[in-house]
């Protein structure tokens, strides 16, 4: 039983370690001065003028979106969820027109866009530390919680629908190749932003989530969640053990 408590609360110190790090190092309530320091290295990315930016859409401060320079601009957009979703809407028509490899590049970035955008790994902190153990007295409750501090939800979920492959079961090359340069980490965030989306919609999330089986009405979380687990294995750490206690994955 000691054994067993040890290696959960190193399970959770490792995932609290991956979130922080994933964590952008501006944060969202940094006043707009140090946004545009932060992007100054990107040309035509930002006005210069500090009122100029306030009043500007972020889906107009966005350059087009290629898979050489989609990690670059999420990576700059770290930390403000609305420029990281109008990034994320950005990737859409150049992911459906691409092809092979460079499709999956753009797919992959999808998943980092959608978890700036979304922020659940903020959300987890919020309500997730490295003593907590989910299991499945505490899985749905603690997961209704994280919903309700994600935000962009709806809109996040559905770009990144649009974008991820329209088949997404093993053996389809697309989803395999898209696989293939994905991060366990991104793959189990997004799968827990799509399944959160999912119960939200339902008009019921308590119920949704607490009466969740699969094979259910959240494939695509599904299959994120599944293929985060077969990748990542225990260095997911408690978000396996949401997957496996919500009947997200086998």
């Amino acid at each position: 039983m000691i054994d067993s408590m040890k290696k959960e609360k190193i399970r959770g110190a490792a995932l609290k370690r991956r979130i922080l790090d994933a964590l952008p190092v501006k944060t969202s309530v940094l006043i707009p001065a140090a946004v545009l320091a932060l992007f100054s290295s990107c040309t035509g990315f930002f006005s210069t003028s500090l009122a100029s930016w306030a009043q500007r859409d972020p889906a107009s401060l966005v350059p087009a979106v290629t898979a050489g320079n989609v990690n670059s601009l999420i990576d700059k957009a770290a930390g403000d969820p609305s420029l990281s979703l109008a990034i994320l809407n950005r990737i859409r028509e150049p992911a459906a027109a691409a092809l092979g490899g460079e499709k999956a590049v753009l797919q992959a970035a999808a998943l980092r866009a959608a978890v700036n955008a979304a922020a659940p790994a903020r959300a987890v902190l919020n309500h997730i530390d490295e003593d907590t153990e989910v299991d499945s007295g505490n899985a749905a409750g603690l997961f209704n919680l994280i919903i309700g501090d994600l935000k962009n939800l709806p809109q996040t979920a559905w770009a990144l629908r649009g974008i991820l492959p329209a088949v997404f079961l093993p053996g389809n090359s697309e989803f395999d190749t898209f696989l293939a340069v994905s991060d366990p980490y991104y793959l189990a965030m997004s799968a827990a932003v799509l399944f959160a989306d999912d119960a939200a919609r339902s008009g019921n999330s308590a119920s949704y989530v607490s009466g969740y089986a699969s094979p259910g009405a959240s494939p695509l979380a599904e299959a994120l969640a599944q293929a985060a687990m077969d990748k990542g294995g225990d260095t997911l750490g408690v978000m396996g053990d949401f997957f496996g206690n919500l009947n997200l994955v086998k």
